[in-house]
């Protein structure tokens, strides 16, 4: 719309400029200080500056507001969207004078293109924010001279947006300017400015003057001006001018020199309400969707946490606040689908602050933090982490470093190009490192002497971790954004993704059984060495001190007091060393919820079979199979895990045999699927133990060490998604008891559907 918008044009901005002598008005730049702007600058009698402040304000600052976009979502480099891409920008050379023969002209034509929108008014950041304070400050002086209401409620709306617009973009700059020695700082900074945008939109939603516009409707529903209704014929005239004003302020070809060859562009409107909706949700997403990853991103699986599920939520692209609908009106449209992840900004800024100044988040050195999440997550010994052999050690952390940083960077695109970059970046990564891993815990074990049928392999065990993590997302991605429609596409999708599920709580349970077996080795070290301790002191006390005349009772109190103290020693250093960290909850809850999904997987599986065995469901169209057959279909789906050694790929024929369950009674498969989504329904109940919502403790309940908030920015699920999986736990047992009442030799009519309305991931029949 910027591009169509005649007040955003560069030389109506700069008339605009030198009318108001902004340059002479604002003296210091360097300076945000309004002090400068007295009430003698301002003629409370003349509205007509004040005015033409006000609008120049708003027009360049949105025209900056929309540079400091553009240049965070270029240099992120995650969109390929051509109004972010880098355009001819229309900018004209300033020629060299006289006495500036020397000057370099391609350097200074590249100074005075680096803006898409007015060069000419370049400037830093303290310029424009003056230029706000300058009109802010006017339009206060003004307001403080008129007695009129309702010019106060216009005013007011005024000053809310223009200091809107002043945080919005505050917020936007320092998140862009952030390095290793601000990174805190400037980040508290954006959550205020943030915070305070928020505030501000809400206000100017209950301006009365706002409310005003918001009654009339200015918008049509399709995107073009509606004419103002005029209430009686006194009114005609002005409202005529204003629908003159309103329609020549846009212009499809006022920068058409900067598009190239591009479609001719048209402005696009929407709902005020809307409109003020959308920002505010988006001011809102930069605190939770990248200021919290930056403050609160302490631990790799953590961030790693966060970020899942930051990609889970958020207001969308370019689409506003869908309007509510009416419960009585079943049909879905597309404004009615939840967005898909969180805005360019707000992934773009994400991406730009993940790493910099070679810190992750600017602030963790990346192999230190790799090292931590290897002894977190796979008890990794410190011996392989400080190995100075070729390949081991701060060298293998070092090449862990880039293909989980691509991890993490993937959970920044869209669910569309996440899918893409883990098939073209992610996975052929993990396949070399796999084979490096290898080497290193083979490194190990013969430089210790260890035996290989014994030992754990460590490297091997966190790289095969990662893989499956990354491969069962991958699979999670595919069922959410619809591709797999039909129930035999859908099914196999499923059986690969339990597959996967079975394979990665398989590892996190090896992985926890050793640390465990470690924990208890360390605890009979430490008795063992306490007891040697108390015989070497016993033994050096008992030497000197043997005289004659010496009472023997004493022996025995004292060895009886040695006795009772051992235990409690003993109780207590168990306890210390069994007792869950922070992070050991955080992890039983992840393993919770793989076993949650691993049990719907399994139960949808069954469910369809058993639909499949009572002819409820259709069977693939012969045509399906002209060009292709349904193995080739299987391979293209999962090609992407082809290569990697672990875990092995499945072929279709796996698949086949896997799924059938032809030679299954029909009584026996109804028990069995019924039984996968009351286990399901089980282990929803039991993270909706561990994960309380806030009114809980309000009523004065009390949260134990092994319970977190709903809102604990750290866990792997909310409470909301927990009730919708229950949901579909719920209405496929009370389908699958109406099926098994079934007689079934009765034929059936009609269609059975698929839905996914209470669950993106797993369907209801």
């Amino acid at each position: 719309t910027l591009y169509c918008m005649m007040w955003c044009h560069d030389g109506v901005l700069v008339d605009m400029s030198e009318r108001l002598n902004v340059r002479d008005r604002i003296v210091d730049a360097a300076v945000i200080d309004t002090s400068n702007v007295s009430k003698g600058d301002v003629d409370p009698t003349n509205d007509l500056t004040v005015a033409q402040w006000a609008l120049f304000a708003s027009s360049l600052g949105i025209v900056r507001i929309s540079e400091a976009v553009r240049t965070a979502v270029v240099n992120a480099d995650i969109y390929e969207e051509e109004d972010f891409g880098v355009a001819l920008h229309g900018a004209k050379v300033v020629s060299s004078q006289e006495g500036d023969a020397s000057q370099d002209k391609t350097q200074a034509a590249k100074e005075v293109t680096t803006m898409r929108f007015c060069p000419s008014l370049k400037s830093d950041y303290h310029m424009i924010n003056n230029v706000w304070s300058t009109a802010i400050s006017k339009l206060q002086w003004y307001q403080i001279s008129c007695s009129n209401e309702e010019t106060d409620h216009t005013i007011d709306a005024l000053l809310l947006i223009l200091q809107y617009q002043q945080s919005f973009y505050r917020a936007i700059y320092v998140l862009s300017e952030l390095n290793d020695g601000n990174v805190i700082q400037f980040t508290e900074i954006a959550v205020d400015r943030s915070r305070e945008v928020v505030e501000l939109l809400g206000r100017l939603r209950s301006n009365d003057a706002i409310a005003d516009y918001l009654t009339n409707e200015l918008v049509e529903t399709d995107g073009q001006l509606r004419k103002m209704q005029h209430k009686s014929s006194t009114e005609k005239s002005h409202q005529q001018r204003l629908d003159l004003f309103l329609a020549a302020s846009f212009d499809p070809f006022v920068n058409r020199r900067l598009l190239g060859n591009a479609p001719v562009r048209k402005a696009c409107f929407h709902q005020q309400a809307d409109v003020i909706d959308s920002l505010s949700n988006l001011a809102a997403e930069l605190e939770w969707a990248v200021c919290d990853v930056i403050l609160h991103g302490n631990t790799l699986g953590r961030i790693t946490r966060m970020m899942e599920n930051i990609s889970l939520r958020g207001c969308g692209g370019a689409v506003v606040v869908p309007p509510k609908k009416s419960s009585a009106s079943k049909k879905k449209d597309e404004s009615d689908k939840p967005p898909v992840g969180i805005n360019v900004l707000c992934r773009s800024l994400l991406v730009l602050n993940l790493y910099f100044d070679d810190k992750l988040l600017g602030q963790y050195d990346f192999q230190d933090i790799i090292g931590q999440h290897m002894q977190q997550q796979c008890a990794v010994p410190e011996v392989i982490l400080i190995s100075s052999s070729p390949g081991c050690g701060r060298a293998w952390l070092a090449r862990l470093a880039k293909p989980m940083y691509d991890t993490l960077k993937a959970l920044c695109l869209n669910r569309h190009r996440e899918r893409g970059f883990t098939e073209a970046i992610i996975l052929p990564a993990f396949e070399m490192l796999q084979k490096e891993a290898a080497v290193v815990d083979e490194t190990f074990m013969r430089e210790n002497e260890l035996d290989e049928g014994t030992t754990a392999a460590y490297a091997t065990n966190y790289v095969i971790m990662q893989t499956i993590r990354v491969m069962e997302r991958h699979v999670g991605l595919g069922i959410w954004l619809g591709m797999y429609p039909k129930w035999y596409d859908l099914s196999s999708a499923i059986w690969y993704r339990d597959f996967l599920l079975s394979a990665l709580i398989n590892v996190r349970s090896s992985v926890e059984k050793e640390r465990m077996e470690r924990k208890l080795l360390e605890f009979q070290l430490k008795i063992e060495e306490e007891e040697l301790d108390k015989k070497k002191q016993a033994e050096t006390q008992q030497l000197p001190t043997q005289k004659k005349g010496k009472k023997k009772g004493s022996k025995k109190s004292t060895a009886k007091e040695s006795t009772h103290a051992a235990p409690d020693n003993h109780s207590a250093m168990m306890e210390s060393l069994l007792r869950a960290t922070p992070e050991d909850v955080e992890d039983r809850i992840v393993m919770t919820t793989l076993s949650l999904h691993r049990n719907m997987c399994r139960g949808l599986v069954r469910y369809i079979a058993a639909l499949r065995q009572a002819d409820l469901l259709i069977e693939p169209p012969a045509t399906m199979t002209m060009f292709t057959t349904h193995r080739k279909r299987f391979e293209k789906r999962f090609e992407a895990f082809v290569h990697l050694p672990h875990p092995p790929t499945l072929s279709y024929d796996d698949y086949i045999k896997g799924s059938d369950f032809s030679a299954v009674q029909r009584k026996d498969l109804l028990s069995s699927a019924k039984e996968c989504f009351q286990t399901s329904k089980s282990q929803c109940d039991k993270l909706l133990d561990a994960i309380v919502s806030e009114d809980s403790l309000d009523n004065g309940t009390r949260r134990s060490e092994q319970q977190r908030l709903d809102g604990d920015i750290y866990i792997s699920i909310r409470r909301d998604e927990i009730m919708s999986l229950k949901k579909v736990c719920v209405a496929n047992n009370l389908f699958l008891h109406k099926l098994s009442s079934m007689d079934s030799t009765t034929k059936r009519d009609g269609e059975t559907l698929l839905e996914f309305n209470a669950h993106k991931e797993y369907c209801t029949i």
